[in-house]
């Protein structure tokens, strides 16, 4: 979706955006990978070279929710 958008989506990889409330000392600048229809995702986070593979087996989106919350604690905790 082009720009205001927060949601950025281009040759099947997705960026997130992370308002910098979420993580206000330590500002999260990119993650860039893929949500998968039925819980799998792929993530990288340039900043600590971190990559997030998985899945969670679930369609209703809580696996999602999930895994989003955990991979924001774990970049900010690095």
């Amino acid at each position: 979706m082009p720009p205001p958008s927060v949601f950025y989506f281009g040759i099947g990889l997705e960026k997130l955006f992370t308002p910098r409330i979420i993580s206000p000392f330590k500002p999260i600048k990119e993650i860039v990978g893929f949500w998968g229809q039925t819980g799998s995702f792929a993530w990288y986070n340039p900043d600590t070279d971190l990559y997030f593979c998985g899945t969670t087996n679930q369609i209703n989106g809580a696996g999602h929710t999930a895994v989003g919350k955990a991979m924001l604690k774990i970049i900010k905790s690095v």
